[in-house]
């Protein structure tokens, strides 16, 4: 007699472990003796993991020294991508100790991942994020305290320089009057690409609530011009272009002087420009003054020139056709005559004397000639 099948014991199969290479990682709880900023830091970087194989830098030398030259391809694009989720933050009193700092960070800021603090100078510490939403709710903010220390956060870029301030910042832009069916974020983002870097729209602007304005946050380079409105035309293939001026409008502009590439102060409001102008003035009264002593001089020779001519032109009016000056003896006719032939004799050699200073140097030899056939 065969036994039903619900007659046999049920035998019950345990689930095997998985292969211990399949085996997903065990994540334990910081230990309690570790202090709170090495749970924080973590053993390895959090810098985005891409193929750096690809970066090849030319070997060279010059005035006998090694010379590494990379592409800009290359340092800008490949090499810069693997810290783009970096901040940069500037104490403006000097930093306080890093191992404050990466205690009272995590107090203030929210995080999702994980994240690196490095100390860079007694100014500029680095922070290192594993996600962009991270990164971002810090450099909303873009200043913070920490124990009375004011610091103001920037974005990491291969051109970093201690000495100046990056001048890209994050803004609102608000754009009124735009049409409703545009409110989306695609969209959006192609109408404000030429402004800067679309970043993050706000929330009445998510949800529609507020149908009368969008409002934008964008990444924009404080060292160009900021637009006061942007063309959004519409073309068909049967018809011609129209289309109107979206106005546009900034909210929470930080100033940023061109000059000396620091926030704080503006073109007006700048010392290295203030200095500039003063030398400028300086310069220009020096000239002034220059030019005002040079027409004096010109004056004062030109009067003299006058009164030389004249004197010249005096001297030629009693001068004959001959090219003799006519000179009057106005001593006594009754006088002997071997003292009028010794007067005539004077004469000429005075004639000779004032042709001399009068006549130009290629002239000489003439009146020479003329002098002796004279006598």
């Amino acid at each position: 007699m065969d036994t039903s099948p619900a007659s046999q014991p049920t035998s019950i199969t345990q689930p095997k472990d998985p292969p211990t290479e399949i085996r997903p990682p065990v994540v334990l709880p910081p230990d309690p003796k570790i202090s709170f900023s090495t749970a924080l830091i973590g053993t390895t970087s959090t810098c985005n993991t891409i193929n750096t194989s690809t970066v090849v830098a030319r070997q060279t030398t010059h005035n006998r020294k090694p010379v590494v030259i990379f592409k800009a391809s290359d340092y800008y694009g490949v090499m810069a991508e693997n810290c783009k989720w970096t901040l940069v933050r500037k104490f403006t009193m000097g930093r306080p100790k890093i191992e404050t700092i990466r205690a009272k960070f995590i107090e203030q800021i929210p995080l999702k991942g994980k994240v690196r603090i490095g100390a860079y100078d007694y100014k500029h510490d680095f922070i290192e994020f594993n996600n962009e939403t991270d990164l971002n709710t810090p450099y909303f903010q873009r200043f913070m305290g920490i124990y009375g220390a004011l610091l103001r956060m920037f974005k990491w870029s291969p051109d970093f320089n201690p000495n100046e301030e990056t001048s890209l910042a994050p803004i609102w832009i608000l754009l009124p009057e735009l049409p409703f069916h545009m409110f989306k974020w695609e969209y959006l983002k192609q109408v404000l690409e030429q402004i800067g870097t679309p970043m993050k729209e706000d929330i009445a602007t998510i949800a529609r609530t507020r149908s009368h304005m969008a409002k934008v946050r964008v990444e924009v380079d404080l060292m160009k011009s900021l637009p006061d409105s942007v063309f959004i035309g519409i073309e068909g293939d049967t018809t011609r272009l129209k289309g109107k001026d979206q106005k546009l409008e900034y909210e929470g502009v930080p100033t940023f002087c061109k000059t000396c590439k620091l926030y704080g102060h503006d073109y007006e409001r700048c010392k290295v420009e203030a200095r500039k102008r003063e030398q400028a003035r300086a310069n220009q009264e020096t000239k002034n003054a220059e030019k005002k002593e040079d027409e004096a001089r010109t004056n004062i020779a030109g009067e003299i020139g006058i009164k030389v001519t004249e004197g010249t032109q005096t001297h030629i009016e009693n001068q004959k056709d001959d090219g003799f000056i006519q000179v009057k003896n106005k001593r006594n006719r009754k006088k002997k005559t071997f003292q009028a032939e010794s007067s005539n004799v004077n004469n000429n050699e005075t004639k000779k004397v004032v042709l001399n200073q009068l006549q130009p140097p290629h002239d000489q030899t003439t009146l020479k000639n003329r002098n002796t056939q004279a006598t």
